[in-house]
């Protein structure tokens, strides 16, 4: 099992993680797109519908109840075992591309390399989310990093919205 951090430090270090994940995520998408494959994830317009149609339920569901499912899940629930079992880098790998094929479950209208590169990018949040949690030790941490890497996102959907 992970150690625990102590509060403050663990989640200071969430929610850095949280605001850089997002910034490392859209730098590889945009070194993706001079290949033509670039990577759109395939709940963005869907996300994007819902803030224009009820903004409060948008940031309820991105923010707050998809990062606390999936956090429960993947880092608490699924990840938290591996640890105690000796295999936390088996149970980082897992989970991080479960993660990804829970957020780019099949190719789109896109194509093999833009689904491969969402793929590549949500295994790599899921990792580092997998990091901070192995890290602090903490779900809320985890869920505080996912949860601040989700509203920066939204905050740029709603102003490319607009």
């Amino acid at each position: 099992m992970p150690v625990r951090m102590a509060s403050t430090p663990a989640y200071a270090f969430a929610l850095l993680a949280g605001l850089a994940i997002p910034v490392v995520a859209q730098s590889f998408a945009w070194l993706r797109a001079p290949s033509g494959a670039a990577v759109e994830p395939t709940n963005a317009e869907p996300v994007t519908a819902l803030l224009r149609a009820a903004p409060w339920l948008a940031w309820s569901l991105v923010v707050v109840v998809g990062p606390f499912a999936e956090e429960l899940l993947m880092r608490h629930v699924l990840l938290r075992r591996f640890a105690l079992a000796g295999h936390a880098a088996a149970g980082l790998v897992l989970t991080s591309v479960a993660f990804a094929l829970l957020h780019e479950p099949t190719p789109s209208d896109a194509g093999i390399a833009a689904w491969l590169g969402g793929l590549a990018m949500y295994t790599g949040m899921g990792a580092a989310f997998a990091a901070v949690y192995l890290r602090t030790g903490r779900f809320r941490a985890t869920f505080l990093a996912h949860a601040a890497c989700n509203a920066t996102a939204l905050l740029v959907a709603a102003y490319s919205a607009s």
